[in-house]
């Protein structure tokens, strides 16, 4: 009895530390639902799809939930689209930036998060900026 209670306690935690997240970066679009019903089946269906995806047994499992998704997405239902930006976590962030940086050595820097107007100052004293997320 104790060898099967060890050996669920080891399945279970190599099964934690072993799940895959899936994080999306950059521009993604949303539906902006009709009601709240269908927004709350569509964030759920969402998780249940990014579950699916990360242990795709049951290719089955995967078409039903891609066919509810799609009659979910039919436009009677939505009244639109949101953009979402997300940073990338391997860009300087912006926010990170301040005097005792070495401006020379950012070369991707992510400036979200806020509405400007106009680019910083401190953007331009990254003389090797080659990428420039904004959102």
């Amino acid at each position: 009895m104790k060898a099967l209670f060890s050996f669920i306690l080891i399945c279970l935690s190599t099964a934690s530390f072993s799940q895959k997240v899936i994080e999306f970066i950059g521009i993604q679009e949303e539906p902006i639902f009709r009601s709240k019903d269908d927004s709350v089946s569509y964030a759920s269906l969402q998780s249940t799809l990014n579950k699916a995806f990360i242990d795709p047994k049951d290719p089955k499992k995967l078409d039903s939930l891609f066919l509810l998704r799609m009659r979910l997405m039919s436009p009677d239902r939505i009244l639109g689209f949101r953009k979402i930006y997300r940073a990338n976590p391997d860009f300087f962030q912006y926010e990170n930036l301040s005097d005792h940086t070495d401006f020379v050595q950012v070369k991707e820097l992510s400036l979200s998060g806020k509405k400007y107007k106009r680019l910083p100052a401190e953007v331009f004293k990254c003389k090797n900026l080659e990428v420039l997320q904004i959102g």
